[in-house]
């Protein structure tokens, strides 16, 4: 609620626009002059003559009460009802997080040729026990003990290669994240991050972007690190040889843009026709698409630019939520070790990142219900993460990552 113009910094101001955008909804009452303020600058948004103005998913609403006058009492009675935090008794998944960075933790688990390690152990045992001793009484003693650790040595360097080599020899990030669209290529977005590394060192890791926010998973063991919020934030993570360090992180970026405009919409109630037309920044390779309308959730198909409704029966939210399919998620043991087998094992994970995206009631512990007034449809696109997503540092320079985008779309 605001009366007056505030004395903000041009990072607050833009901050503010896109928590608006995002479903944010800014009531503007009368100033000391009885007039409502008048913002102008990059504010300028704010500055609407209808009572009521749809800005993104969020609203500025006008009243002709003064500030002492308003209330939460006042809000709910003129269709403005607080959001409420919603407890679910029996929750799909009750550790979101935790079931991210496990099952992202395990897209790294080594694949070692045991059966090789297995046989050097029998060469191993078999040279330095009855081969050694055997040839040890023909041998001066100190050619004998020469040979025993040369034998000690070769076995050794022939295990740890093997063993290295389970782990792929590179540093690798993997990665799921939720993006809602701000327009123009920018988006807020909410990362899962894995980091391996195959050489243990304290690392320096960020993401481009003006300002970044980390955190670690609260799960993983304990471990050294400093984190860094806010302006050119960053971490510092100390990451032991052949091992990952998870946590999250959340900033609005610039990167792929899944802005559409609506060529053809028929229905109310339930879709009988849609097709959308997609920009030049749209996402390459995308894995799925889907429409969210009203408790109906649809499949489009993209052919040369346009996102057309496929002909099959939609889906209830009802039964794209429901127990067995998140709980195959939250159950889920991946276990890959390539790019290509990543986005299929991954696929599971989907539902319940749009549960968190749609806040989705009585899925997770506790929910915040859903804004006001959101937008007429969503798009959810799954698509690879683009390179402006990924994690920098130090021998981080292969990202495997997944983007959920949501985009609002509104009904002209």
């Amino acid at each position: 609620m605001l009366d007056h113009v505030p004395n903000w910094e041009a990072a607050r101001r833009e901050a503010f626009l896109d928590w608006v955008k995002l479903g944010g909804t800014v009531h503007l009452l009368p100033g000391a002059d009885g007039g409502l303020p008048v913002f102008g600058e990059n504010l300028r948004d704010l500055d609407t003559k209808e009572e009521v103005t749809r800005l993104g998913a969020g609203r500025i609403v006008h009243h002709a009460i003064a500030s002492r006058e308003m209330s939460a009492k006042y809000l709910a009675g003129h269709g403005y009802p607080a959001r409420i935090i919603e407890d679910t008794r029996n929750p799909s998944i009750y550790d979101l997080e935790g079931t991210l960075f496990r099952d992202l933790s395990s897209l790294t688990r080594p694949k070692v040729s045991w059966i090789f390690i297995d046989l050097l152990m029998i060469a191993y045992v078999a040279v330095i026990g009855p081969v050694h001793n055997y040839y040890r009484r023909r041998l001066e003693y100190r050619v004998s003990i020469l040979a025993f650790l040369g034998c000690v040595v070769v076995f050794g360097v022939a295990l740890g290669i093997t063993g290295r080599r389970g782990y792929g020899e590179s540093q690798t990030v993997h990665s799921l994240a939720i993006a809602r669209s701000l327009g123009g290529g920018q988006a807020d977005v909410t990362q899962w991050i894995t980091a391996f590394a195959t050489s243990g060192d304290r690392y320096v890791l960020t993401h481009r972007a003006a300002a970044n926010l980390y955190a670690p998973d609260r799960w993983a063991e304990a471990g050294s690190g400093l984190f860094f919020n806010g302006k050119e934030g960053h971490m510092l993570l100390d990451i032991p040889l052949y091992s990952a360090r998870a946590f999250t992180h959340r900033a609005i970026m610039t990167g792929d843009d899944t802005s559409v405009t609506v060529e053809q919409w028929e229905g109310d109630g339930t879709l009988k026709d849609l097709r959308l037309r997609t920009g030049p920044g749209f996402p390459q390779h995308v894995r799925t698409i889907q429409a969210v309308f009203h408790d109906n959730i649809y499949e489009l198909a993209l052919r040369d630019g346009m996102l057309e409704l496929q002909r099959q029966t939609p889906q209830t939210l009802a039964n794209y939520f429901s127990h067995d399919k998140l709980n195959q998620a939250s159950y889920s043991n991946i276990s890959v070790t390539n790019a290509p087998q990543t986005a299929d094992s991954l696929g599971v994970l989907m539902p319940a990142l749009a549960a968190r995206a749609l806040h989705y009631p009585g899925i997770f512990p506790n929910s915040i219900s859903a804004p006001k007034d959101s937008a007429d449809l969503q798009l959810l696109i799954t698509a690879p993460a683009p390179p402006a997503f990924q994690l920098q540092g130090k021998g981080f320079a292969r990202e495997d990552g997944w983007v959920l985008y949501v985009q609002d779309v509104y009904k002209p």
